[in-house]
């Protein structure tokens, strides 16, 4: 890292946790990096920087520095954070040409879910406010976690900071200092990537790993597809259970599979991000209902998707070879299970149907489909989804809820109106974007 003194950043205010030993050689260094004394060493996704920490007495192996900065890609070099807009987000154009629009789910004053454009924000740069939030978010999760710390599912709440002179909009800038719990850690969708080839099975290096770490039984070496299957459904299950825990206490966390990371050590999923999450406390039963089913919508999608497009699908042609029963490898099971429990009949009845369904589509469709139309295809399938399940998760999600809001009341009736009307007004912001 090279000094930049020219390049100074002043700080209004730089908080530590006091939850950890932190030396004070090593608040210097994240003070230098977050005030660009020192150079962050930027990644070229995103607007953080990863240090490592060898140090024994700290829970997590490294630090993430949310905010302090951009990766020019076109100048191949870092930016300090922009007080200017950023891109515009909620449109983009797929390598096949197809135009992806994605659009966030909010829910207003009356309680009712309505989709919304997801706002604009600089370059490198954070909102303080946010940045304050998360670290507070985390904190609050860590303070009620009573297991071990090193299997604590979230990043340690570290620090924050905010700067003197950078403002977006009036609103000052900052940055969120967060410990990585691992020094091997990946991207829960990286798990569903390159699976299987025209030549044959390519097992992910990733699933091999946890398979060998975590699942693998005595006298088996190499896995096979089922075993990967089996890696995915557990690591669904990690997922949704980590999901479950962050529900007690926060929602709207946006819950994709590359907002969690997979510890390669303890093969725990481990969920980050919790930069604009909703206290349960401060809100009410059915808004709370509707945030946590975003959030279980979101996850349910992302596995579906990245499931159909990455690689897994091909090799669902072994099952009629092996005479291997689907169900005993279903992921969304796996994802339902680690929510609402395996005692859960109906969800997991709905978890069956769902993955056959998928199955179906995959065999009877997608797979005879030339490659240049399955991603739209793949798509469309997981929206349909998407809206079949809004309306199908009512059943168990609302006694869920009921557990945390006993006067929690939500009939059928209503709950199916507002679904009805917030995929109305989706497909009239679809038609305004297309004409766009």
């Amino acid at each position: 890292m090279e000094n930049h003194p020219d390049q100074y950043l002043p700080l209004h205010t730089i908080h530590f946790s006091d939850k950890f030993k932190l030396k004070e050689g090593q608040k210097k260094i994240f003070e230098d990096v977050v005030s660009w004394r020192i150079t962050p060493p930027l990644v070229k996704t995103g607007r953080s920087t990863y240090l490592l920490i060898k140090d024994t007495e700290v829970p997590f192996k490294g630090v993430k520095i949310k905010g302090c900065g951009f990766f020019d890609i076109q100048n191949n070099s870092v930016m300090q954070p922009s007080t200017e807009d950023g891109y515009d987000s909620h449109v983009q154009h797929a390598p096949d040409g197809i135009k992806e629009i994605h659009y966030q789910i909010e829910v207003n004053d009356q309680d009712e879910p309505f989709y919304s454009i997801p706002k604009k924000r600089p370059y490198g740069g954070q909102i303080f406010t946010r940045a304050k939030l998360e670290f507070d978010a985390t904190s609050h999760l860590f303070n009620k976690w009573d297991g071990k710390k090193e299997l604590f599912p979230f990043y340690f709440p570290v620090g924050y900071a905010r700067y003197k002179n950078l403002f977006y909009k009036d609103e000052p800038l900052g940055v969120t200092i967060l410990g990585i719990p691992g020094e091997k850690e990946t991207p829960l969708g990286n798990y569903f990537m390159g699976q299987f080839e025209d030549n044959g099975l390519r097992i992910n290096p990733h699933v091999v790993a946890y398979w060998q770490k975590h699942i693998a039984p005595t006298g088996k070496e190499n896995p096979d597809y089922f075993d990967l299957l089996t890696t995915i459904k557990g690591l669904c299950y990690e997922f949704s259970k980590t999901m479950k825990y962050l529900h007690k206490h926060f929602v709207d966390h946006d819950s994709h599979l590359f907002n969690a990371m997979v510890n390669g050590e303890n093969g725990k999923v481990v969920f980050f991000d919790l930069d604009h999450v909703l206290s349960v406390k401060e809100i009410s039963a059915q808004k709370y209902f509707y945030y946590a089913l975003k959030d279980f919508e979101i996850g349910l999608v992302g596995i579906l998707s990245n499931f159909l497009l990455s690689g897994l699908l091909d090799g669902i042609v072994l099952f009629e070879k092996s005479n291997q029963p689907a169900d005993n490898y279903n992921p969304i099971e796996g994802f339902f299970s680690g929510y609402f429990g395996y005692d859960n009949e109906v969800a997991k009845q709905d978890a069956k149907n769902i993955w056959n369904r998928t199955i179906e589509f995959a065999l009877d469709k997608l797979m005879k489909a030339p490659r240049k139309d399955q991603f739209n295809m793949a798509y469309n399938f997981c929206e349909q989804e998407r809206k079949r399940s809004y309306i199908d998760t009512y059943r168990y999600l609302k006694n869920d809820v009921k557990t945390m809001f006993p006067n929690f009341e939500l009939t059928p009736e209503k709950h199916a109106k507002i679904i009805g009307d917030l995929f109305e007004q989706r497909l009239s912001l679809e038609s305004t974007d297309q004409q766009g």
